[in-house]
């Protein structure tokens, strides 16, 4: 177990991987927040007029499509909120990286193990490592 730890504590990330990395959340969100129009402005889910503009509403409006199938599924109905569970704490590090960046520290040489994201947003301020 220490051979494994040691070998993930040597793995080098660059800066140039790290800016891959935000570019990588962005792109994700972005087909994630389409996805999410497409699947709850379809016409058997008719047209909402005020629309869901922020990704928050547009997850929990998704969520409240999929009401009738969880009524009749219980087993439908966790795996609803587990995954409304996912995309909100996703989108919380979305927000962050795209609000609230305020630093990327890479370990180009592996010596530290400390590469991370530094973001900033509502007071509060968070690292993210490097996976």
């Amino acid at each position: 177990m220490d051979e494994i730890a040691e070998d993930q504590k040597s793995e080098s990330v660059s800066f140039v991987e790290m800016k891959a990395m935000v570019g990588s959340i962005i792109f994700l969100w972005s087909s994630i927040e389409r996805e999410l129009a497409k699947r709850n402005e379809t016409p058997e889910n008719g047209t909402n007029k005020n629309g869901a503009h922020t990704v928050a509403q547009k997850i929990a409006r998704w969520k409240s499509l999929q009401a009738a199938v969880g009524a009749k599924r219980p087993e439908h109905q966790s795996l609803l909120q587990e995954v409304r569970e996912r995309l909100n704490r996703a989108l919380d590090i979305r927000n962050r990286v795209a609000h609230g960046l305020i630093g990327i520290t890479a370990d180009p040489f592996g010596h530290h193990g400390d590469a991370h994201l530094e973001t900033e947003l509502n007071g509060e301020t968070r690292r993210h490592t490097h996976p």
